[in-house]
C-alpha cells in the first residue's frame, strides 16, 4: 500500500512553497529562474544537471514519470513508498513548470537527464514576470550577508558628485537624477578619464529590489552633420553595445545572486534628451517586467500582505536579495504580482 504520510502527500503538491524544506531547494529554484530570465526572447532554456549538485537523491521512481511528459499534465505523480526522497528534485521541476506556465520536456543523454522548459512567444513577458517573482521569493544571500541598497545608493551618489564636471560625468548625473525605470538604487559608478579632453569611459550599475541589475554604458555623442559623421556614430553605437554586453558578462561572474542582469547604452547629443537603449530583446523584456513588478510593490499590496502574515514584523525592503523570513508572506501575494 502506498505511503500516505504528510511528507509524501506534500511531494504531490504543485506549488513550490508547499514542498518540503531542503538545503538545495532555494538554489535549484533560483538557478532555474536565472536561466529563464536570460532566455526570455528564445522561448526556452535547457537545464542539464545531476540532483546530487543540489544535495538531492537520484530521481528514482520519478524518472519514468517525468520522461512520459506528465509533469505538464493534470495527472498526479506516482505514490511513494518509505518516504522516498528521490522525488524532491523532479517534484521541484514539475512545480516550477506549473507555476511559470512552462512546458517541461525531459530527455536522456550520456551525461544524464536533460530538461527543457518552453513557453509560447506571445506569453514571454508573463512567463518572465513569474521567473522574476519566484527568484525574488527564493533568493538567498550567497555570503550570508544582506546588501543594504539604501546605504549603497547613498555612497555611490556621493562618489558621483565628487567626480569632475565633464561631458560623460554630467550625463551620468542626469541619468541618475531621472532614474532608470524599475531600478531605483544606484549600485556602482565607474569613471576612467581620457588622457585629454572632456571625455572618458563612463559606466553605471543600478539594481532593483527584485535583485535584477542594470548596467549602463554612458557616452556623449558626436553632433557633427554629414554622412561621414553619421557613419561614425553608427559604428560607435555598435562599439558601445559591445562594451555593455561585456560589462554584463563581468557582472554575471561577480554577482551570482542576481536574478538577472540587463545591459543598456545611454547617449546624448549637445544637451538633448538622454537616449537609453537596451542592447537586446531580452534586456528590453526583462527591464519591462522589472518595472511592472516594482510598480506592484509600490502599490502596497506586497507590503501589507507581508506585514499581516508576519504579525507586523517587516524585513528591510531595501535589502538584496530577499530575506528568508518573508518568504511565506511574500508568497501570499505571488498570484497578484504575476497576473498582468
Amino acid at each position: 500500500m502506498a505511503c500516505d504520510c504528510s511528507t509524501c502527500n506534500t511531494l504531490k503538491k504543485r506549488k513550490l512553497i508547499q514542498l518540503p524544506d531542503h538545503s538545495g531547494k532555494s538554489s535549484l529554484i533560483l538557478q532555474l529562474c536565472q536561466l529563464g530570465l536570460a532566455a526570455v526572447d528564445r522561448y526556452f532554456f535547457n537545464f542539464s544537471t545531476r540532483p546530487s549538485n543540489f544535495a538531492m537523491s537520484p530521481t528514482g521512481v520519478y524518472r519514468d514519470w517525468l520522461m512520459t511528459g506528465r509533469a505538464y499534465s493534470t495527472q498526479k505523480p506516482p505514490e511513494l513508498h518509505d518516504h522516498d526522497d528521490s522525488a524532491m528534485f523532479p517534484a521541484i521541476l514539475w512545480a516550477f513548470s506549473f507555476e511559470t506556465n512552462c512546458q517541461l520536456l525531459v530527455s536522456d543523454s550520456e551525461e544524464g537527464q536533460s530538461y527543457q522548459f518552453q513557453w509560447r512567444p506571445d506569453n514571454a513577458e508573463s512567463v518572465a514576470g513569474r521567473f522574476l517573482v519566484l527568484a525574488y521569493l527564493w533568493a538567498r544571500p550567497t555570503n550570508g550577508k544582506l546588501i543594504d541598497l539604501g546605504n549603497r545608493d547613498a555612497e555611490q551618489r556621493r562618489r558621483l558628485e565628487n567626480l569632475p564636471t565633464l561631458d560623460e560625468t554630467e550625463l551620468m548625473r542626469r541619468l541618475v537624477q531621472v532614474q532608470l525605470s524599475g531600478f531605483r538604487f544606484l549600485y556602482n559608478v565607474e569613471w576612467e578619464p581620457a588622457r585629454s579632453g572632456r571625455t572618458g569611459k563612463a559606466e553605471l550599475a543600478f539594481v532593483s529590489r527584485t535583485g535584477v541589475f542594470a548596467v549602463v554604458v554612458v557616452e556623449q555623442s558626436d553632433s557633427s552633420a554629414g554622412e561621414t559623421a553619421e557613419s561614425r556614430r553608427r559604428e560607435r553605437r555598435r562599439e558601445l553595445e559591445q562594451r555593455a554586453r561585456k560589462l554584463r558578462e563581468n557582472f554575471v561572474g561577480q554577482h551570482l545572486e542576481a536574478a538577472a542582469i540587463v545591459a543598456f547604452t545611454c547617449t546624448c547629443t549637445d544637451g538633448a534628451k538622454l537616449k537609453v537603449t537596451p542592447v537586446g530583446a531580452n534586456d528590453r523584456v526583462v527591464a519591462c517586467v522589472v518595472e511592472k513588478v516594482e510598480q506592484k510593490i509600490d502599490g502596497g499590496q506586497w507590503s501589507r500582505a507581508a506585514a499581516t502574515a508576519t504579525g507586523g514584523q517587516m524585513s528591510n525592503r531595501n535589502a538584496l536579495p530577499a530575506v528568508p523570513a518573508v518568504l511565506i508572506a511574500s508568497a501570499l501575494v505571488y498570484g497578484y504580482l504575476v497576473r498582468k
